[in-house]
């Protein structure tokens, strides 16, 4: 009787053990995305299906992405203007020509909206710069991580070497490697 007793405090104290770790997993899988403000706030305003779809789940995954910037393109061209998705270090920028300026300005705003407005800023800062760091840190990390700068080297330099046009840079400016840091700092 002691024995049987003493397995269903176990089992019990195993059970509670399981649900306070479900639980406290789920809060911090919650709490740990420091962009989970930022898609709250975007699933709120968004004014299309697609976006409420996308932002649902508060994630934003690589198909989706890329499908507002399918959706994007396709609404552009659909009003004339030949425009380019230009693939950089994980995301796009975008090349737009065959039309007078305000022609493509207004083609490329108004079709921002609902496709790519709300869901390509978010993407692109979790896919550049996940954990909300101080971005001329990043920067500094990359180019040492990259070998193009002094393995002392931090971004309160990379900040005075910028504002100094990376004149007295202890890298070549030029360096691809650079563009790549200054680009996406968190791609290998």
């Amino acid at each position: 009787m002691l024995i049987h007793t003493l397995r269903q405090t176990l089992a019990g104290l195993s059970l509670c053990l399981l649900f306070l770790t479900i639980g406290c997993s789920e809060d911090h899988a919650v709490t740990a995305d420091p962009y989970r403000g930022e898609m709250e706030a975007a699933r709120k305003k968004a004014t299309s299906d697609f976006e409420r779809d996308v932002l649902a789940d508060l994630d934003i995954s690589r198909a989706e992405y890329e499908e507002a910037i399918r959706r994007y393109v396709r609404c552009v061209e659909d009003q004339g203007v030949e425009i380019e998705a230009i693939p950089q270090s994980g995301y796009y920028t975008f090349g737009a020509s065959g039309r007078d300026a305000s022609v493509i300005d207004q083609a490329q705003t108004s079709c921002r909206v609902g496709t790519i407005d709300l869901i390509e800023p978010i993407y692109v800062d979790k896919l550049v710069n996940p954990g909300k760091q101080n971005m001329d840190e990043l920067i500094a990390a990359c180019l040492v991580r990259k070998g193009v700068a002094p393995s002392s080297y931090t971004g309160k330099q990379l900040k005075a070497d910028r504002d100094n046009d990376l004149a007295n840079a202890p890298f070549d400016r030029e360096d691809d490697r650079v563009s790549d840091c200054h680009g996406n700092p968190s791609a290998n």
